[in-house]
């Protein structure tokens, strides 16, 4: 192997090179540039305050967030939970089509995460089945129904309703 550039000497070889003075010269000569390697920070738009870490993640094409009649109905069972629209987070993933759930985790650090529809679920390699909560280490996430799903069956509400008061 011919290596052209003295500076790359110590990269292929484990032990100390000693060099030529004019080998010195070249090498006090060129600059050596090391990139810097940056973690990219993740950010996500939503809406709430995420106060109680209770994250809430929608699929919705035409709307910021959630529907509005969606959003009282949310609410609503909400307050019926004790929680407020503040405690929690909602993310509308459709606006991030390409989403890391890890990145989730470590933007919001939810102790809740309640998927609206199958659509809303993000990839992940933790298996969560439809209407079952699932844990994954200190998080409790429940995969339910879209609100398009539940708006007019009474059977799908009651289901939500259950698993809601176990959330």
């Amino acid at each position: 192997m011919k290596i052209e550039n003295p500076a790359a000497f110590p990269y292929f070889m484990g032990k100390e090179i000693y060099l030529l003075p004019s080998d010195k010269e070249v090498l006090q000569n060129i600059a050596i540039v090391i990139p810097e390697v940056q973690e990219v920070v993740v950010s996500f738009n939503y809406s709430g305050n995420n106060k109680k870490n209770f994250l809430v993640l929608t699929n919705y094409t035409d709307a910021d967030f959630i529907s509005p009649n969606h959003s009282v109905a949310l609410e609503s069972t909400l307050k019926r939970l004790g929680f407020e629209m503040d405690d929690l987070a909602i993310l509308n993933i459709a606006k991030y089509p390409d989403i890391v759930f890890d990145d989730l985790i470590k933007f919001f650090e939810p102790n809740k995460i309640l998927i609206l529809g199958k659509s809303a679920q993000p990839e992940t390699k933790i298996p969560v089945l439809l209407n079952k909560i699932a844990i994954h280490g200190n998080i409790k996430i429940l995969t339910t129904f879209s609100f398009e799903e539940m708006m007019d069956n009474t059977g799908n509400k009651k289901v939500f309703w259950e698993l809601m008061k176990q959330l």
